[in-house]
């Protein structure tokens, strides 16, 4: 039988925890993650069929290994980045990431300009 803890109106447990820990932390930046992914690969979509309709000639394996590389590893390189400078301010440690901060800009400035590239492709 699992013991549950009431919290306190102050964000704190009866133990002294907060209520908001890392595995809290873990999954925002998963979905942020994800987020930056979906943007990413309709930004890659979107270049893909600019390219085979514009350049026939390069339609090959290494634009689609490319694509791939840029569809999954730019996001990730942009929600690693989001995530140590975020870790790095002990402000926001104290309480989960889901509320707005000005460090989102570090992953929505790059989804912007991507939501940009593709309307202007």
């Amino acid at each position: 039988m699992a013991m549950r803890i009431q919290s306190k109106a102050d964000g704190t447990d009866n133990r002294g925890d907060t209520e908001d820990g890392l595995w809290c932390r873990c999954l925002h930046v998963v979905a942020q993650y994800f987020t930056t992914t979906n943007f990413s690969w309709m930004c890659c979509e979107g270049l893909y069929l600019h390219i085979i309709m514009a350049h026939t000639l390069h339609t090959g394996r290494t634009l689609i290994k490319s694509l791939i590389i840029g569809g999954w590893g730019i996001p990730l390189v942009l929600t690693g980045a989001y995530a140590a400078v975020r870790a790095m301010i002990p402000e926001s440690n104290k309480r989960c990431w889901i509320h707005d901060d000005v460090l989102q800009w570090i992953i929505a400035g790059p989804i912007l300009a991507s939501v940009v590239v593709t309307i202007v492709n």
